[in-house]
């Protein structure tokens, strides 16, 4: 499978998963998430990460808007692909 949770959970953009013909709303696991699942999964452990983290405030600023604008940049390619979560109770499932 070109594309799985295992590598877009790694950091890879889902760019390279919908250029190879991956059906954006497509189950890419047993659980049947969608790319846009993880994105979400992914976009919360940002949001997460920035939380608990003692890094200085300029740097943490400065890194947090760069994430922050990757993470736009990523959902607008999903947007463009038409790409939806699963549902509501399958994207809060364990095994994600």
């Amino acid at each position: 499978r070109p594309c799985d949770k295992r590598a877009l959970g790694a950091g890879s953009a889902p760019h390279g998963c919908l250029e190879a013909g991956v059906n954006a709303n497509a189950p890419i696991d047993r659980h049947g998430h969608t790319i846009m699942d993880v994105f979400l999964l992914e976009h919360q452990n940002l949001l997460q990460h920035f939380r608990n983290s003692n890094m200085k405030g300029q740097d943490e600023t400065r890194l947090f808007l760069e994430a922050e604008e990757s993470a736009a940049q990523v959902l607008k390619l999903l947007q463009a692909y038409r790409a939806k979560m699963s549902g509501r109770n399958r994207a809060l499932r364990r095994g994600l």
